[in-house]
């Protein structure tokens, strides 16, 4: 045993060995604690590991002393069997017989008289010559290595101690030798808080009855563990130096940052190598493995191997994640929401079983109701995780989220991200902040926020989740949108609520004063400003663009809403609720930024003018940008109407063009036709300018710039036309071009012979523009003396030797230029006795004294100024006449006229002349066409009117010896030819008044126009020959005709419906006077009356001619007018005078007569029908003799017209002195003829016609009373009803 005597390692403890644990330490390596759970040593190597560094272990126990020697080799009286000893020290004073082996154990109170209250371990350190014999390990172990050991022993004893459940204080000391005092090197103490007890769950009733009560502390839970540690000083102090509780939690508080690292370890009371990745440490009765490195678990295990895992599995399941759970509620009460206590959640995902264990953990907490989350909702609150909302870590700003929705009271928790993913990962079903979530429970419910910045805040977040293209149903009824007024909008669908605009800059400028309320803040992040752009992009929501149709919706709110349509409105900016300058300013920016069509805004005055106006966008308006200009051109475009856009506010855009004129002539121009709207209006709008500003607008307007490069159109050169800026060259008043065509002047013109049609020019360059692009002239020579000498002469006319002067350059102009003798000739500068200017060709030559008979004086020839003899030449030149033609003839025709008109006795007289002057041509003429000399024939004769026949001819001669002086018959045929066309002269000869008439009737009596003319115009003329059909309505031509000239002045055409029907209406009417005297000429005029209205017939006028002989006789029969009512073209019997056949001579007018109401028969009148009642017809002259219908007719009895009754109403004819047979009245119910009284009639209808009034006629006649009964309605069978008749003798019956 020497070589154990040496250096050892002691363990003490206050606890001694019971028998039973002295039996299992005996049992080396049988693992006899394996089948008790609760046992010391059940989860480690046990006593057995002491042989790593002794051989002979040794230790005290109560009144024992144990040693052992496996190898039995050491001890007296051991064998293999046996290898160890027990020696009862107690009482029986070994110390003194084998002191030098029992001296080691005399330590810590053990002196081995009496009973150890406690055990005591010696192990002898192996030294090299044991370890050399030993079999168990060849290893020496020196002090050294214990200090080693002590070492590393003391760096995890604070864990060792942990979860032991007897073991207290552990102190580690070292003695250096016999004499040394024994040093303490480490010490840790175990404080335990104990807890209430809990109530026992099965689990623990199930191992009490296995284990007693060795379960009772296996849930006890350790409510705090510190440990406190001291190194060196002595065993005496050693109480002192531990701290409390208290001090332990202060430590541990302002130590946070190191227990964020804080690796966790599995114990099995005792601290195992396995690392569990968790924040905790962790103890269980796990089940180990063999060398006590890692505890059982697989999932391919079987049999034994797999009850321990399951028994694991549901330790860490079943028992620590529960108790897991409940240490963070009890722990979140000691450290609040803070960094400490979030490090004491499971974080990482775990290796192995604890993989398991963490989603176990997170499970319960999530269904058992835990309250291990905070949330400052609500004054801040431990709640669930079920109440909780976990906050949305991918969000930029999730800590301010956070802040802000708990301060809406929405349990939003304060969770760290990696929690927050285990729940999610683990548990999916809780609520985890979205931004589709968020967006529900704030439709659902408003919340109040704290402040604005919150709220915008959330929007954003709740517009995380906007992507293309928008659900739109997930947004309605957010109630977050910022608005410029502090207030906030809900998101709703687009017509439900009030519209909301998105703008920025300019257009937010322009609407934050006037609807704040409907306009999103400006201040928001562009991020969330593009977020809101795609909601109004979508065009679902109540929320849009501010686009250019939508401001101008606006502005009706936004400016007083009478100038909606308002041409133009006086703007006093600031008042009123007028806008202000600062606001048009920006209401023009943001369209030049943000509008492309200002035709939008064309209902509204936005465009500022001079003079305090807004004036409406008008396209092609009187609105000119300012040019520049002075006050006195500003002025005179201000007053002619235009109006000037003000400069003091910047205005552009793409289309302002069409709405503001420029600033340049064209501009201008434009301007100024904007104002009048029409061309010949724009002169009037200078009617009061200045002639200065006149000038200078003529100036500005006429410069060379403007006209090139076609800037100046033709409308533009009209406008320039129209402006009376051009200075007349005689007034040098200021004028337009458009009245009157100006000229330039012509070169080598005296400026005396210039009017106001030339105009002066300021310089050349005036010139250049006025000819090249204005049209201006000059005018030549010939056109200057043409139009403005030649007709201008009546202002030189009296002045001495000036219109012989102009007849010398006129001379000397067609010596030069022959053509322009044609052209002058066509001048009226030539003035007539009557004072009007004519052309030359026009004029007579006063020196031919037989013009004069034909010609009136004062029209058709020269003025006095004019007579000199030289101008006269001149003027033969020019085609003054010195003979008559046929452009005479009607001069000659003319001048009649003008005599008449004028009063002058003469006119008849001229009238006189001119007819045989024309029937003298007319029979030259007609001599010549029946010489096959001329194309020209006469016109049919077929209705031909009574006129003059060939016997007048010889008559007319004369008048040609009369003209023989004055004219060529001859010559005057061939005028009519070539000089002017036959047609037209006798056209305008008929329009012309000169034929001498009769002022009264030649025949007395003839119907007759009422007129006092004397002279009339050939159209309202007829020749005497046709008075008898023409009297009533046209004149009589008082003189001889030849029928040729008849035809060529239209006499010979038919007349008209009018004057035919007026006519025989006339000569019906006076018939009476007449009739003794004239029948001989009606009877020859009247049919031709006749013939012509015959034509009529199937025209329209049929309607008028009815109309107009309507009550008239007038029907010719030969010796009387009848009318035609009482006319007929045959007649059974004679009715005269009741009734007339028309004449034979008139059966030519057939047509006409029946047309206007002559009947073909008499009986036509009456036969209609062919019923028997129309055939039998009675005829009675009526008393006026108009043969009428008896049925029509009363008979006059003494005092009136009355019926004579007989059995009822009747008609009564009484025949006086006539008396009929029985035959001869049986006979007249049949046609004709008849015989009565031995004479033979064949005409009536007989008693037939008494059918038409009566269906029972009865006669009375030589005593007897005749009934006929045709129908068989009353004296007839009444069976049968056919007609009868029957005969009652009236003689010898009582009366």
């Amino acid at each position: 045993m020497g070589d154990w005597q040496g250096p050892a390692l002691y363990c003490f403890n206050d606890s001694i060995f019971s028998p039973q644990d002295l039996y299992a330490i005996s049992r080396i390596g049988q693992e006899s604690k394996l089948e008790k759970p609760f046992a010391i040593g059940r989860f480690g190597l046990g006593f057995n590991c002491v042989y790593h560094f002794t051989d002979i272990p040794a230790f005290v126990s109560g009144e024992n002393i144990v040693m052992f020697d496996p190898h039995a080799c050491n001890l007296p009286g051991i064998s293999p069997t046996h290898p160890g000893l027990r020696i009862k020290f107690a009482g029986r004073k070994i110390f003194g017989t084998i002191s030098d082996q029992f001296s080691p154990f005399l330590h810590f109170g053990c002196d081995l008289q009496r009973p150890f209250p406690g055990t005591l371990f010696r192990f002898a350190l192996r030294s090299a010559n044991a370890a050399s014999r030993s079999q168990i390990k060849k290893e020496v172990y020196a002090p050294s290595d214990v200090l080693s050991l002590f070492s590393s022993f003391s760096e995890v004893v604070s864990a060792t101690l942990l979860f032991l459940r007897n073991v207290k204080t552990i102190s580690i000391f070292v003695k250096e030798g016999p004499n040394s005092e024994m040093q303490l090197l480490n010490c840790v103490r175990k404080d335990s808080v104990n807890e209430p007890e809990v109530e026992r769950s099965p689990f623990q009733h199930i191992f009490s009855s296995m284990y007693g009560n060795q379960l009772d502390g296996l849930t006890t839970p350790i409510n705090s563990v510190e440990i406190g540690q001291k190194l060196g000083g002595s065993e005496e102090n050693l109480d002192e130096s531990f701290p409390n509780t208290a001090d332990i939690l202060q430590k541990l508080q302002a130590s946070t940052r190191s227990t964020l690292d804080f690796d966790g370890r599995a114990f099995c009371f005792l601290p195992l190598p396995i690392s569990t990745g968790l924040p905790v440490h962790i103890n269980a009765y796990f089940e180990l493995s063999s060398n006590r490195r890692d505890i059982w678990f697989g999932d391919d295990m079987a049999g034994d191997g797999k009850m321990r895992s399951d028994w694991n599995m549901y330790l860490l399941e079943e028992v620590v994640a529960p108790a897991y759970g409940h240490l963070l509620e009890r722990i979140a009460l000691e450290f609040g929401p803070s960094d400490l206590f979030f490090s004491f959640w499971p974080k990482t995902g775990g290796f192995g079983p604890w993989t398991s264990l963490i989603r176990k953990f997170y499970q319960f907490v999530s269904e058992s109701g835990l309250c291990v989350l905070y949330t400052k909702a609500r004054g801040g609150q431990w709640i669930s995780t079920k109440q909780a909302i976990f906050p949305d870590h991918n969000f930029d700003k999730a800590w301010e989220l956070l802040e802000a929705l708990s301060n809406a009271g929405l349990p939003v928790v304060s969770i760290p991200k990696e929690i927050v993913n285990r729940f999610m990962e683990i548990c999916p079903s809780l609520h985890f902040l979205t931004p589709q979530l968020l967006r529900t429970l704030l439709i659902r419910r408003s919340r109040e926020f704290t402040d604005r910045n919150a709220m915008i805040l959330t929007l954003e977040y709740c517009l995380l989740d906007l992507r293309s293209p928008v659900i739109s149903k997930n947004f309605y009824g957010l109630p977050l949108i910022p608005l410029s007024s502090g207030a906030f909008a809900k998101l709703d669908k687009r017509g439900l609520s009030e519209q909301i605009y998105v703008t920025r800059a300019d257009g937010y400028s322009l609407l934050k004063d006037s609807i704040p309320h409907q306009l999103v803040d400006c201040e928001i992040s562009d991020h969330l400003y593009h977020k809101l752009c795609a909601l109004a992009e979508s065009k679902d929501f109540n929320i849009s663009f501010l686009t250019c149709q939508l401001l101008e919706n606006i502005l009706m709110r936004v400016i007083p809403a009478e100038w909606h349509y308002a041409k133009q409105v006086l703007w006093v900016p600031g008042n009123q609720g007028h806008p202000s300058v600062e606001w048009v300013r920006l209401l023009w920016s943001y369209l030049r930024s943000s509008c492309e069509d200002l035709s939008l805004f064309s209902n509204w005055p936005i465009l500022p003018v001079e003079n305090n106006h807004l004036i409406q966008l008008v396209e092609n308006s009187k609105v000119i940008r300012d040019g520049g200009w002075s006050e006195n051109m500003s002025a005179l475009l201000q007053r002619a109407g235009c109006l000037i856009l003000r400069r003091d506010i910047p205005i552009e855009h793409p289309q302002l063009k069409y709405y503001v004129q420029s600033s340049t002539a064209m501009g201008v121009l434009n301007a100024l036709l904007a104002v009048t709207g029409k061309l010949d209006d724009i002169e009037g709008l200078f009617g009061d300018a200045t002639d200065g500003g006149l000038h200078e607008l003529r100036s500005f307007i006429l410069q060379s710039k403007w006209f090139s490069d076609g800037l100046m159109d033709s409308t533009h050169v009209n406008i320039i036309k129209h402006i009376p800026m051009f200075e007349s060259f005689k007034s040098r008043k200021l004028v337009s071009l458009s009245r009157s065509l100006k000229w330039l002047k012509p070169e080598s013109v005296r400026d005396d012979l210039l009017d106001d049609d030339f105009v002066r020019l300021d310089s050349e360059k005036e010139r250049i523009i006025l000819e090249k692009f204005l049209g201006i002239r000059e005018p030549s020579r010939v056109d200057f003396y043409k139009d403005y000498v030649l007709s201008r002469l009546s202002e030189f006319i009296f002045q001495e030797g000036f219109l012989l002067g102009i007849f010398c350059d006129i001379r000397s102009l067609i010596t030069e230029d022959n053509t322009c003798k044609e052209v002058f000739s066509r001048t009226p500068f030539v003035q007539a006795a009557d004072g009007a200017w004519k052309e030359p060709f026009r004029l007579y030559d006063p020196r031919v004294p037989e013009l004069k008979m034909f010609l009136h004086k004062e029209a058709f020839f020269p003025s006095e100024p004019f007579s000199d003899p030289e101008i006269l030449d001149t003027l033969v030149a020019f085609g003054l006449r010195q003979t008559l033609g046929v452009a005479g003839l009607l001069d000659c025709a003319r001048s009649v006229s003008m005599l008449y008109e004028s009063r002058d006795s003469e006119a008849v007289i001229f009238g006189r002349r001119l007819l045989s002057c024309l029937n003298a041509v007319t029979l030259k003429l007609s001599y010549e066409e029946e010489s096959g000399h001329s194309d020209h024939t006469p016109a049919s004769q077929e209705n031909a009117l009574p006129g003059g026949g060939g016997e007048e001819k010889s008559s007319m001669c004369g008048s040609v010896d009369l003209l023989s002086n004055a004219m060529d018959v001859h010559s005057l045929v061939t005028n009519l030819v070539d000089d002017m066309g036959r047609e037209d002269f006798w056209s305008d000869l008929r329009s012309i008044s000169w034929c001498p008439v009769y002022s009264d009737p030649p025949v007395k009596g003839l119907p007759w126009l009422a007129s006092a003319h004397k002279i009339a115009a050939p159209l309202t003329t007829r020749p005497q020959s046709q008075m008898w059909i023409v009297s009533s309505k046209l004149h009589v031509l008082d003189g001889e005709c030849s029928e040729y000239l008849q035809q060529k002045l239209g006499w010979m055409d038919p007349l008209d419906l009018h004057t035919l029907s007026a006519q025989l209406v006339g000569l019906s009417k006076i018939y009476n006077e007449t009739r003794l005297q004239y029948d001989t000429e009606l009877k020859k005029q009247i049919p031709i009356i006749y013939s012509q209205l015959q034509n009529y017939v199937r025209t329209d006028d049929l309607a008028f001619l009815k109309s107009s002989l309507v009550g008239v006789n007038w029907i010719w029969i030969g010796d009387d007018f009848v009318s035609p009512d009482v006319l007929a073209f045959d007649s059974p019997v004679k009715f005269s005078p009741y009734m007339y056949v028309v004449p034979s001579e008139l059966s030519m007018f057939q047509d006409l007569l029946l047309a206007l109401g002559v009947r073909q028969t008499i009986a036509d009148n009456y036969l209609d029908g062919p019923g028997p009642e129309n055939r039998s017809t009675l005829l009675i002259p009526d008393s006026s003799g108009v043969l009428i219908g008896a049925a029509d007719l009363c008979i006059m009895m003494h005092h009136g017209w009355k019926p004579i009754p007989l059995l009822g109403p009747a008609l009564v004819a009484i025949l006086e002195g006539a008396s009929l047979s029985g035959d001869e009245v049986a006979s007249l119910q049949f046609l004709p003829p008849w015989s009565l009284r031995g004479d033979t009639l064949n005409y009536g209808l007989g008693l037939l016609s008494c059918f038409s009034i009566s269906d029972l006629p009865s006669v009375v006649s030589d005593g007897y009373l005749y009934l006929f009964d045709p129908r068989g309605v009353a004296i007839a069978t009444p069976s049968t009803c056919l007609p009868s008749a029957k005969v009652f003798p009236l003689r010898g019956m009582p009366g």
